[in-house]
């Protein structure tokens, strides 16, 4: 266990480019003991130094969960920071009909079905599991009238149909041409599903009405600080995402048809497994886990005097299962081979998987009551991006 975590804690900000996203990190000395009150030195700014410390801030995502008139699940959607810059990101919108699994199920099963049996919270777990992240920023439930409500920031929006929506209902039908919408109109745009029409034809509709409505926030300042200040958890987030370029995505899926069933269900076939995990990689380098146990909080240790084979590292254990918490430099760069230590039996697997990323030995397991970490990595002089 590092010393500073017992006594002492940051006293500096800085920022660090780590794998090519911009981390927000916090530097702090180590503090020693002393009588009466302890002296706290100025903290080491310098990422190549020994002793350098830095607490990570993790990649800043929300889940939104959206509902119709009657309360159904309509569709999810996640806002992404970027990590490069203050400003901008990803939106990432996906049809409530995907089917995922989730932990205590023992068979898979819809969003839609998730959501109306564990409510948010569940589907953010589902979500969250899909994706490989939990939401930093929390997760809400946008129904109709608090979506008009934010839509009222900024409509009317000027919105293309290209295909003509068909429904039973005469007035939920909406033909083809340039319309200037109003914030009940949008919402309609946003949750109707036309007569025989294909679910992802309004998962891209969904992403449409988010790229139009950051467009008209990024040109209104007003408009941004109403969003900012509402009382939704993902506003300042979205804030930050009108304040820069997006990017809109969609989620690789693979339709279902059930014998007699007029809509398909979407899967997640091991080609789309791929895609979805490549693409969190890229969109969130940082991720938090989305449940206990999904992945290892991980302190990373350079024990060879080289930052920037350091943070090359970063993307590896990742993507082998890590929740960067905690980057810190030895006091002596004398490490020659990179170890990993664990510290429950539940991480065996995610520990050998970081192992096996940066080329290391098998991992030890070290008895510990509550440890701060789940996995400590030294990565040695052996360790070559």
């Amino acid at each position: 266990m590092s010393l500073y975590w017992m006594i002492g804690f940051p006293v500096a900000l800085l920022a660090v480019a780590v794998g090519g996203a911009l981390v927000a990190l916090a530097g702090t000395d180590k503090v020693l003991g002393s009588t009466g009150t302890p002296e706290i030195p100025k903290a080491i700014e310098d990422p190549n130094a020994p002793g350098w410390t830095a607490v990570v801030e993790p990649t800043e995502t929300a889940m939104v969960a959206h509902t119709g008139s009657e309360g159904a699940l309509t569709g999810v959607s996640v806002l992404i920071g970027d990590e490069d810059e203050a400003e901008g990101g990803s939106v990432l919108v996906i049809p409530a009909d995907t089917q995922v699994t989730a932990p205590g199920l023992t068979d898979p099963i819809l969003l839609s079905a998730l959501f109306e049996d564990q409510g948010v919270d569940g589907l953010a777990v589902g979500v969250g599991g899909l994706l490989g992240f939990g939401f930093t920023e929390g997760e809400s439930v946008l129904d109709a009238d608090a979506f008009e409500q934010l839509l009222n920031a900024v409509a009317p929006i000027e919105i293309t149909v290209v295909d003509p929506i068909t429904t039973v209902d005469p007035s939920d039908s909406i033909v083809s041409g340039t319309h200037q919408f109003d914030a009940s109109e949008l919402v309609s745009y946003f949750e109707v599903l036309g007569d025989g029409e294909s679910p992802l034809n309004r998962t891209d509709r969904q992403r449409r009405l988010w790229v139009a409505l950051l467009v008209e926030l990024a040109n209104d300042q007003a408009a941004v600080d109403s969003v900012v200040g509402s009382s939704e958890p993902f506003g300042e987030l979205l804030g930050e995402l009108a304040a820069g370029p997006v990017n809109d995505l969609s989620l690789p899926v693979t339709p279902e048809f059930s014998d007699g069933e007029e809509r398909p269900i979407y899967l997640i076939r091991a080609d789309d497994a791929d895609q979805i995990a490549s693409m969190s990689a890229a969109i969130v380098p940082l991720p938090t886990a989305p449940y206990p146990g999904a992945r290892a909080r991980l302190e990373l240790s350079d024990g060879a005097g080289d930052a920037t084979a350091r943070d090359t590292a970063i993307p590896a254990l990742t993507t082998a299962g890590a929740e960067l918490v905690l980057l810190r430099n030895e006091l002596v760069f004398d490490q020659e081979r990179s170890e990993v230590i664990y510290y429950d039996e539940s991480f065996a697997q995610i520990a050998a998987d970081m192992a096996d990323a940066i080329g290391a030995a098998e991992p030890t397991l070290v008895a510990s009551e509550g440890p701060l970490f789940d996995v400590e990595v030294t990565l040695g002089r052996d360790w070559e991006p």
